[in-house]
C-alpha cells in the first residue's frame, strides 16, 4: 500500500526519510488524527508549509520532532503556536537565520502551556528574555534542551528552576557563562538532572 492512501494515521515518524514536502502536505491534510509527528534529519523539506498544514488539520498534535531540518523561520513557529495541544516540541539545529525571534517564542509557549519537553539546542536566536518566558509560562516543563545556547545568565537559568516545579532534567552542554560549582549546588537543591559538557581542550 502506498504511503499517500493512509487515512487514520496518529504517529508518523519520518525520520531520514527523504519525504518531499509536497507528499508530507498531502498526507498531514488527509490525517486530521494526527498526534505525533517526526520530521527529524528531513532538511529538504519546506518546514514552514508543513507547520502551516499542521496548524490547519491537526488541531491534537501532540508531538514534533524537527530537530536539523533547519529551514524553520519565525513565520512557521507562528503556524504552531496555534496547535496548543503540544506536548513535546524539538526544534533543535532550526531558526539558525532568525536573529531575533522573542515576539513569535513568546506566543508559542503562552499558547502551548502544555509542553513538557522543549529542545532548542543551538537555536541561535534564543536570548535572555526568551529564558525569563519560559520560566513565566511553562510551569509543566519536565524536560528543557539548550545545548549550545550562547550568552544566558545564571539568573535566568536559576529563574527558570524555581518557576519550573516539574522540571527534571536540564541541558546546558556546551553552554557558556555558567559556574559549574554553582550548577551543581542547584542540580541538588531542585532535584534536577542538569546536563553539562564542555568542548574538549586539546591542550
Amino acid at each position: 500500500m502506498s504511503i499517500s492512501l493512509l487515512r487514520k494515521l496518529e504517529v508518523l515518524d519520518l525520520t531520514r526519510s527523504g519525504i518531499e514536502s509536497y507528499a508530507l502536505l498531502s498526507l498531514i491534510q488527509k490525517n486530521e488524527n494526527l498526534t505525533h509527528l517526526y520530521l527529524a534529519f528531513n532538511n529538504q523539506l519546506n518546514v514552514d508549509q508543513v507547520c502551516i498544514q499542521l496548524a490547519t488539520y491537526c488541531q491534537n498534535l501532540r508531538v514534533l520532532d524537527i530537530w536539523k531540518c533547519n529551514n524553520l523561520t519565525t513565520n512557521g513557529l507562528r503556524a504552531i503556536s496555534s496547535c496548543d495541544r503540544l506536548e513535546i516540541l524539538d526544534l533543535g539545529w532550526n531558526l539558525r537565520e532568525e536573529g531575533h525571534i522573542t515576539d513569535t517564542f513568546k506566543l508559542l509557549i503562552q499558547n502551548c502551556q502544555n509542553l513538557r519537553r522543549i529542545v532548542l539546542a543551538a537555536v541561535r536566536g534564543i536570548a535572555e528574555r526568551d529564558l525569563l518566558n519560559v520560566a513565566s509560562f511553562c510551569r509543566k516543563l519536565e524536560h528543557l534542551d539548550l545545548m549550545g545556547i550562547v550568552g544566558m545568565s545564571s539568573e535566568a537559568v536559576l529563574k527558570i528552576l524555581q518557576q519550573c516545579e516539574r522540571l527534571k532534567v536540564l541541558d546546558l552542554s556546551f553552554c557558556e557563562n555558567l559556574d559549574d560549582l554553582t550548577l551543581l549546588r542547584w542540580s541538588s537543591e531542585f532535584d534536577v538532572s542538569i546536563k553539562r559538557s564542555e568542548v574538549p581542550n586539546d591542550n
